[in-house]
């Protein structure tokens, strides 16, 4: 159910974000560090601890294991492919592309490649685009927002020793009130990445957020945090 509400929202949102898609983000500076803090070792692997809610709201754990798949290059681009096993069983693919210094990924469904990092910028907020408007069909107002931002610096403990983070915020907020039934409903999707230079992503945390009159309908985290690497 929740699945249904994420496509329904996301379809008609599609038609509005453009600006922070890979194809309108310049590059604005001559250094790059992005193979510090994200490397591409075909022979590197990690491993993660996923915190999350089942069916029951009750709080589990899962372990998996993650490398890189394949990477391939496409003129100025390059595409980074990783998997994530459970117990011998691929259960989740993430794909990764690299172009002008900046990382991309598909983290909303049909979005396109959204910039999730660019460690070379001195601005807290990296790309942001808004759209309003008045769906006469359904009369219904619609607002959404989204908003890419530089977070302050965090620590981690990895294999017994303190690290530094890069934090990346993602936020989709959409909002709509449609006034024949006055029903008021309300999605907010937020995705953090913590790098760690010569690690990789040290914890990633994804929030999923759906109301229906200020009534909260689904809520749900996703945490997964480092636990053992190595990079070669």
């Amino acid at each position: 159910m929740k699945l249904s509400f994420k496509l329904s929202f996301v379809i008609f949102i599609l038609l509005f974000v453009f600006a922070c898609t890979k194809d309108n983000i310049i590059n604005t500076s001559e250094t790059n560090q992005i193979y510090e803090y994200f490397p591409i070792s075909k022979d590197s692997w990690w491993i993660y601890n996923k915190i999350f809610k089942d069916k029951d709201n009750n709080i589990k754990s899962d372990t998996f294991f993650t490398s890189i798949q394949y990477i391939d290059t496409l003129d100025d681009e390059i595409i980074i492919g990783f998997n994530l096993v459970k117990n011998s069983t691929e259960v989740e693919y993430m794909s990764y592309s690299i172009t002008e210094s900046k990382l991309f990924s598909y983290i909303f469904l049909f979005y396109g490649e959204i910039l999730i990092a660019d460690f070379n910028t001195k601005e807290k907020i990296i790309c942001k685009d808004s759209v309003s408007g008045y769906n006469s069909p359904s009369d219904t107002y619609y607002k959404q927002f989204l908003e890419i931002t530089k977070e302050d610096k965090i620590n981690y403990n990895i294999k017994n020793r303190i690290v530094s983070a890069e934090v990346f915020k993602i936020m989709l907020n959409y909002f709509d009130d449609n006034i024949i039934s006055n029903k008021y409903t309300q999605l907010t999707d937020i995705y953090y990445f913590s790098f760690v230079k010569n690690i990789g992503i040290i914890n990633k945390t994804h929030i999923f957020k759906f109301s229906d009159n200020n009534n909260i309908v689904f809520n749900d985290t996703n945490v997964y945090n480092l636990i053992d690497y190595e990079i070669k």
